[in-house]
């Protein structure tokens, strides 16, 4: 017996010990994807997370496997991806829900708040901060009311409830200035500097942001120490310190390219776009505007705002079925109680309750649902309004950029121009360059066309400006070598298989030799003789302004002309377009024979008549590229 017993003891000392191991290490772990979101290692913090959710002593463990949840919620709200987010805090809510962690639980609503408030449903994160500040007061909570306050006065910031916003903010700031709580203090100074800002009180919001990035720096938080520092870099920019904002801005667009965070990211192309605007850097500001789109379009676009739409119905569906589940369950343990004929009478009448109960939750989610998809559309509407509006105001700084007529005619005073872009912004672009000795006009067509053509639009026009300005380049098949040259350097910073680019043709004249050349990547030259009306082409080298399995080089070409004679300078956009009644491509076969139909028109009546061609031969059919002509006269 006594054998037994030193048994059993052994048994219990060793579960003992591994149980408490065990708690060691899982505390462990959840420091460390603590501090990987905070030092903003997002994406290591998910990975971390998902390998200790797999563990299979931890299937089990609903508090941990909740509290896992809840850390990567965070993660993916720093990541901008908020439909993953809600759903990770919907997985951490229901677990702990059964462990009555009401401390967490707390938690969790805040955050919940938090993700609603960044995509504009205010009433929801409203809602679910004052579900967490009820648990907050009833287990006192001073930590956690405190950071409810800062949320809330959040949602009343960007509400333009400003005083409602302050008010909020300093009772957030007492309670953690009492309790020495500087994670918290360090929050409620950001947030009341964001609030200064907004009423533009500049010195105050200056203030409270070096302190709040003061405590960041302490703590080695990346994600404040981002916003504290990007917050600084905007009230600079108000205040036209242009250069320290400069230098603050790209210090967070270093970190938050590093870590992931897109939200951020954005917000360092948007303040980098407006520095640039107010140092007149055009070319910049529209660089910076178009990446500044990318992301917010990607963020809060269509898709993301889907995904959360999809979840709150599926989670709203679960939750019913649990009710149903819950009631159904009671029923059956009141009915082994009563007698027969009360279980059939009150069966009847449950039938009825649940068919009646059914048809009104039925009819109520209905009208919930049709409520929230007219919010939908009107926040998807707004957003869309936005990007139109940024679209449209990328195209006015695109056209800025294109030469104007008074400066093509300078080289070629008889000149006309069809220009169709496929979107608002175009990824053909015609181009105009002058030194003491050369004139060079030129028609390219970038690798794509909307907001990918126009991003290789400025990168192939920055570098034909760099070959002149740079390395001199003179003849335009040395100024072809030398623009793929940086155009291969430019896509190939990364670790990625980027094969895009150009196809171009380029004139030049020889000012003092009263010569003209041309070279050509992909686009041939077509010259139409005035005496005989015979159209012939010189042909481009088949390669492109980009990556390719064998680098030629550029030829040049001596053009001999007459006077009358016309060059034609195009892209593919014109001959590769579907139409007519066959629906069949329009050919550059036709296209020519077009050109020596129609050359005794005038060069300004001869554009005309091909956009109106152009256009009836396309009829309903989408344009399928941009479309972009230049003809000159001898």
């Amino acid at each position: 017996m006594r054998k037994y017993f030193l048994l059993l003891f052994t048994v219990f000392l060793i579960y003992g010990a591994f149980h408490a191991q065990t708690e060691k290490e899982n505390k462990a772990n959840l420091s460390k994807i603590k501090r990987l979101w905070a030092i903003g290692e997002l994406d290591e913090c998910l990975i971390f997370s998902k390998k200790i959710l797999l563990i299979p002593e931890n299937v089990k463990n609903d508090s941990l496997k909740g509290l896992i949840f809840n850390e990567m919620g965070i993660a993916y709200d720093y990541k901008g991806e908020y439909a993953k987010s809600l759903a990770s805090y919907f997985k951490a809510e229901k677990l702990l829900l059964k462990t009555k962690d009401a401390k967490t639980i707390a938690y969790i609503y805040s955050n919940i708040g938090l993700v609603y408030g960044v995509t504009k449903k205010y009433e929801k994160a409203l809602n679910y901060y004052q579900k967490s500040l009820k648990i907050q007061k009833e287990i006192n909570d001073s930590k956690g009311i405190s950071a409810v306050y800062n949320n809330m006065a959040i949602v009343f910031m960007d509400q333009k409830k400003f005083e409602k916003a302050i008010f909020y903010y300093k009772k957030s700031l007492k309670i953690d200035n009492e309790n020495k709580e500087l994670i918290g203090t360090m929050d409620s100074y950001n947030n009341l500097g964001v609030c200064y800002m907004k009423i533009k009180q500049y010195s105050k919001a200056e203030t409270y942001f070096k302190k709040s990035l003061e405590i960041a720096k302490h703590f080695n938080i990346s994600i404040s120490i981002q916003n504290s520092t990007n917050n600084l870099s905007t009230i600079y920019l108000k205040q036209n310190r242009l250069i320290e904002s400069r230098k603050l801005i790209n210090e967070v667009l270093k970190l938050s390219l590093k870590n992931g965070s897109k939200a951020n990211t954005s917000k360092c192309y948007g303040i980098l776009k407006l520095i640039s605007l107010k140092e007149k850097d055009y070319e910049n500001a529209y660089k910076y505007l178009l990446k500044e789109l990318e992301l917010e379009t990607e963020l809060l676009g269509k898709s993301n705002f889907e995904q959360i739409a999809k979840l709150e119905v599926k989670l709203e569906y679960e939750k019913k079925q649990e009710i149903e589940k819950e009631k159904l369950a009671r029923s059956e343990a009141e009915g082994k109680v009563n007698s027969i004929l009360l279980i059939t009478t009150f069966l009847i009448l449950i039938l009825v309750l649940f068919t009646s109960v059914f048809l009104f939750r039925k009819w109520k989610a209905t009208q919930e649902q049709k409520k929230e998809i007219a919010e939908k559309n009107n926040l998807l509407n707004e957003k869309n309004n936005e990007i139109f509006q940024s679209i449209n105001y990328a195209q006015r700084i695109q056209h800025a950029l294109l030469p104007s007529s008074d400066k093509i005619s300078s080289i070629f005073p008889k000149n006309s121009l069809l220009y169709l872009p496929k979107d608002i912004i175009s990824g053909d672009f015609y181009w105009t360059f002058e030194t003491e000795n050369f004139q060079y006009i030129a028609v390219a067509d970038c690798t794509g066309h909307g907001v990918p053509g126009a991003l290789m639009n400025m990168i192939c026009h920055n570098a034909l400006n760099r070959s002149i300005l740079e390395f001199s380049a003179k003849l335009p098949g040395e100024i072809l070598d030398k623009t793929r040259e940086i155009v291969v350097a430019e896509l190939s910073k990364k670790d990625e298989n980027v094969n895009d680019g150009m196809d171009i043709s380029l004139l030049a004249i020889d000012k003092k030799n009263q010569k003209i050349y041309w070279s050509g990547a992909h686009n041939d030259l077509w010259i139409l003789k005035e005496k005989t009306n015979v159209l012939f082409e010189v042909k481009a080298v088949k390669q492109p302004i980009g990556k390719h399995f064998q680098y030629d080089k550029f030829e040049n070409n001596e053009i001999n002309c007459e006077i009358g004679d016309r060059l034609f300078l195009l892209t593919d956009g014109f001959g590769d377009q579907f139409g007519g009644e066959k629906n069949k491509k329009f050919k550059n076969s036709n296209f020519k024979n077009l050109l020596i139909e129609k050359h005794k028109l005038s060069l300004e009546e001869l554009c005309k008549e091909l956009k109106t061609i152009f256009e009836n031969w396309k009829g309903s059919n989408e344009q399928i590229d941009d479309v972009c002509l230049l003809v000159v006269e001898i």
